[in-house]
């Protein structure tokens, strides 16, 4: 985690260089800029270190070859560095931070008593500290850099590194389970009759899940033997080098040529381009792990046009669509220097999970074992040898398995531990009843295979992973909380390596990774990085709009990133079609290794018993995670908890509690306070002491006192509501302090009103993010001030007497930058008479740029529809509970057609029909409890790209409209469409 503190400590750093609070920091501006371009040469230093490059300082070399296989004790060593950066980067940061709140509040005593002299002197002291702690941090850093480079081992030779699976030689057949579909699909894809161009088929997943034994199994099946003329099977790992590569493929196409030993890269790939010739081949490249070994790699696989074929594993969907015929050249020749230059220097931008659809039929996502298939592979290692289960150990034995969440690898480990211990039903009910993590944990096959994952994970991503073990075991993530919950950790930087400079430099250490076999190449690729540089962007002119995305837009890429990785699962998709994640979590195996490794790293402790909360060593943690609340009652842990003076997260996960707990709100130096579980009855007065703090989250009844503006450095403010009042006259107004509060990126706070600003000059410049506000905030005066606004929510409470309830739309074409709009009317008491509006209603004034629009209650007719279906931009519409109203809607051509996500949700509509040119983008349909809508020929005709079609609690007449309207479309030629129908009375029969 060092660079994790060190990107916490510079921002720490410019943020207070930047900011008035702090005078006396501005009195020594050469100490403090000395402090910064130390913390920039850190965090280049661990940067580089994804990169493995050798053309850097000391401390990066160092860290390089260990992570090439030095020495056990070389990597104490490396690890011993990277605590002790980690630790003086948090020391300095402690002091910074500490002077900080210090000063804060002499400035609040001076205020008061207009003590002066007291005041400086408490400046003239905290000046001196932290001069002298900048000098001490400098001085460690120095010290590092020159122990490391004083203790250097003798650089190894490139050819004599080799992958750390070199396992080509030895191919053994396994036993599968759950994987005959899988089966019959890869053998397919090897030889079906698809196409004769060669191939590359990727096979994605989660290490552990069976991609290798999967592989193995098609590799040494008799027919595919038979149908290739020649085939290698070569593992790669995450240390390989191409040289070493090339030559075990020779070694297995043309064993002959192993005699002719060579390390020129320019001759082997003429030895194995001679090896393939006129030959159809499989080649399985096992266990890669980073696009550049298929840049490296592709120019020497000829393409005879033969059927031939590459497969490839992977836990990293980027390197699936790298390797897509798309994104490389074929080549027929053997390559020679210059074409491997060209290659080499050839850059792509970075794939996204929605880019990487691409790969199409050529890409193979491996699943997790079902509950039945889980229990056989448990079953087969608990027994080993024997026939039957005891019954009474069935239960158990399925719980356990269960436990493993159909990770093969994980089951199997839990499988070996059984078959060695107590068969007794006590015995397996205690497992089957308690968490596996000891057992898992304690395999070293498991640790090995999963901490690799992290181990070569890119600096900027660790923070990330890690801290998806700050919530509850199982736990499903809204992806929208962890977005915040990242950048107000400080773990996203909005320029970090995303400029084109930054990747044109990220990308030529890439390429003399590759060039270590050839010293021409090396010489060659590491010779010109201005020309780098202008060849790249050519291929990153989409990175230009950077400047465009937010914070929140480069922690969802990072979201996306761990997702390609196989890090993070997908539990609920969204309709948003930005990222499509609505929630996430981890497997139970990287959850538990995520909170171990948080422990050792200091970087978070979980509390969810009494034991966790008197740990020894507990007060030098960064973070506390409370997945109990009841514990902050407890006087000892109490007691515990406030002891971490220093820590910047207290986040509480656990069930809400409704009643009191005392807080630890002395915690001064803390970043995030997490507490929407835990009701206040009260405003807790004591958490304006936390002016560190940048998201706070509570519930809380009543309203906010002005005073909330101390809280200056607040980006994240979420105040949830115990229950929504319906009453339009109980609505409560924000502060006018709150237009002070100059840091706020997303404010949330439900059935509130936000004030006109009473100052002229009044501005939220950073405010992304408003939600919940009534709709007696929607003036012209408070929008226009708030200029970057992203997303809107707005609840209308509706008054019996009200005239125009719409109207609080008229102001919206002020927000130019407004993509997701909700407006939700309240009152479900009232007739829907009473809300149709008694003129138009404002859509015509929705900004242009509108993405995601959600109206519900609204009551207003499907005439008023066209203004909305005009939106050139409209990607996601959900209509909810009466949103419009009548029994006839009619779509005309060339309406929506952006439109990819339609939900439909209680109207009384009756028919729907749809033009000819409409819809043309629409994937997925969602029909819910519309029970008037019998038929479907007048629309469904004129979707044809959609993808899913949902029909929750509608009539059965509709259901039936839909199939035989789909079974036309596919006998006519169109694609398949998924439909899906469910009922409340399914979900009842579901139910034991």
């Amino acid at each position: 985690m060092a660079y994790a503190a060190v990107i916490s400590l510079k921002q720490t750093i410019e943020r207070l260089r930047n900011s008035s609070q702090i005078p006396f920091l501005l009195s020594f501006p050469e100490t403090i800029k000395s402090a910064y371009e130390e913390v920039q040469s850190l965090q280049k230093i661990l940067t580089l270190e994804d990169s493995n490059s050798k053309e850097v300082n000391s401390l990066q070399e160092f860290l390089q070859r260990n992570s090439q296989g030095l020495e056990s004790i070389n990597r104490e060593r490396v690890k011993a560095a990277g605590r002790e950066i980690r630790e003086a980067a948090c020391r300095l940061e402690d002091v910074l931070e500490s002077a900080h709140v210090s000063n804060h509040f002499l400035k609040q005593s001076e205020t008061l008593y207009g003590d002066d002299e007291i005041s400086t002197l408490s400046q003239d002291m905290a000046a001196k500290d932290v001069k002298e702690e900048i000098s001490f941090f400098i001085q460690t850093v120095e010290k590092i850099k020159e122990q490391l480079s004083s203790s250097l081992p003798p650089e190894k030779d490139d050819a004599a590194v080799v992958s750390s699976r070199s396992d080509h030689l030895g191919i053994k057949k396994t036993k599968i389970f759950g994987l005959d579909g899988d089966l019959i699909k890869l053998k397919d894809l090897l030889t079906g009759d698809h196409s004769n161009t060669l191939e590359i088929v990727s096979v994605v997943g989660m290490g552990g899940i069976g991609k290798t034994t999967l592989t193995k199994e098609v590799y040494l099946d008799p027919f595919i033997a038979n149908y290739f003329e020649c085939s290698a099977f070569v593992s790669l790992g995450p240390e390989c080098h191409v040289i070493e590569i090339l030559q075990g493929i020779l070694d297995q196409i043309s064993p002959a040529t192993v005699k002719r030993p060579t390390k020129s890269l320019k001759r082997l790939a003429k030895y194995v381009s001679q090896g393939l010739k006129s030959r159809r081949y499989l080649i399985v490249l096992d266990d890669i792990w980073d696009t550049w070994i298929m840049d490296a790699l592709i120019s020497y696989f000829r393409d005879d046009e033969n059927g031939s074929r590459i497969v490839l594993t992977t836990r990293n969907e980027e390197v699936a669509h790298c390797a897509t015929r798309s994104n490389w050249t074929r080549q027929v020749s053997p390559p020679n220097l210059e074409s491997q230059y060209q290659i080499v220097l050839r850059v792509r931008p970075k794939a996204t999970r929605h880019s990487m659809l691409g790969a199409g039929k050529y890409l193979h996502k491996m699943r997790f074992l079902n509950e039945e298939e889980s229990w056989h592979l448990l079953r087969e290692y608990a027994f080993a040898g024997e026939e039957l289960c005891p019954t009474q150990l069935e239960e158990a034995g399925k719980k356990i398995a269960k436990k493993c969440e159909g990770l093969p690898l994980a089951i199997i480990a839990v499988g070996k531990h059984l078959s060695t211990a107590e068969r007794t039903l006590e015995y397996w009910t205690k497992v089957a009843e308690t968490e596996s993590s000891v057992i898992i944990s304690a395999d070293e096959e498991i640790t090995k295979v999963l901490y690799l994952s992290y181990k070569y994970l890119p600096q900027h991503l660790r923070a990330c992973f890690l801290y998806m073990g700050v919530f509850p075991h199982n736990y499903e993530i809204p992806t929208s909380k962890l977005i915040k919950l990242w950048c107000a950790e400080g773990f996203v930087e909005s320029d970090s390596a995303n400029t084109l400079e930054n990747l044109a430099i990220e990308f030529s250490l890439k390429e003399s990774k590759m060039a270590k076999t050839s010293e021409n190449l090396k010489g060659v690729l590491l010779g010109n990085l201005a020309n780098i540089y202008e060849d790249s962007k050519n291929c990153f002119k989409d990175l230009e709009s950077n400047s465009d995305k937010t914070l929140e837009d480069f922690a969802m890429e990072c979201l996306d990133d761990l997702v390609s990785r196989s890090l993070v699962l997908v539990r609920q998709k969204s309709s948003s079609s930005g990222h499509g994640i609505k929630t996430c979590r981890t497997h139970t195996t990287y959850w538990h290794m995520c909170v171990k490794e948080a422990g050792k790293e200091k970087f978070f402790h979980v509390i969810n018993n009494y034991a966790n909360g008197v740990t020894k060593g507990v007060e030098r943690q960064r973070r506390l995670c409370i997945h109990n609340n009841v514990l902050f009652g407890i006087k000892d842990v109490h007691k515990s908890m406030a002891s971490v003076s220093n820590a910047r997260s207290l986040l509480c996960s656990g069930p809400h509690h409704h009643y009191p707990v005392p807080m630890c709100f002395n915690l001064r130096l803390l970043r995030v306070l997490d507490a929407v579980t835990i009701r206040f009855y009260e405003f807790p007065i004591e958490v304006l002491k936390l002016v560190q703090l940048r998201y706070l989250a509570f519930t809380y009844n009543k309203s906010l006192p002005a005073s909330i503006s101390k809280l200056w450095n607040l980006q994240y403010l979420i105040v949830h509501r115990q229950y929504i009042s319906i009453n339009p006259l109980a609505a409560r107004s924000l502060p006018m302090e709150i237009w002070k509060m100059q840091e706020l990126r997303h404010l949330e706070v439900m059935g509130s009103d936000l004030p006109n600003p009473s100052s002229a000059t009044a501005l939220l410049p950073n405010l992304l993010t408003l939600l919940g506000i009534s709709a007696r905030s929607c003036t012209k005066e408070v929008l226009g001030r708030i200029p970057n606004l992203k997303k809107l929510g707005i609840q209308i409470e509706l008054a019996l007497n009200a005239d125009v309830p719409l109207s609080c739309l008229d102001h919206l074409s002020h927000l130019h930058g407004l993509e997701s709009l909700k407006c939700v009317i309240m009152n479900p008491k009232l007739s829907f008479a009473q809300v149709v509006a008694p003129r138009p209603p404002p859509f015509s004034r929705f900004p242009s740029g509108l993405k995601k629009l959600t109206l519900s209650g609204l009551g207003v007719s499907w005439e008023y529809m066209s203004s909305i279906a005009q939106l050139p931009n409209l990607k996601v519409l959900k209509l909810r509970h009466y949103a419009f109203q009548g029994p006839v809607w009619r779509v005309y051509d060339s309406e929506f057609l952006q439109l990819k996500f339609l939900l439909l949700e209680d109207t009384d509509l009756e028919f729907w029909s749809a033009g000819c040119h409409c819809f043309r983008q629409l994937k997925h349909l969602i029909i819910r409890h519309c029970y008037k809508l019998k038929e479907f020929s007048g629309v469904i005709g004129h979707i044809s790209f959609a993808k899913t079609i949902m029909l929750d609690n509608c009539s059965p007449s509709l259901a039936s409209s839909a199939k035989q309207v789909l079974e036309k479309q596919l006998i006519f030629g169109g694609d398949p469409v998924q439909l899906i129908i469910s009922s409340s009375e399914d979900d009842r029969k579901r139910k034991p």
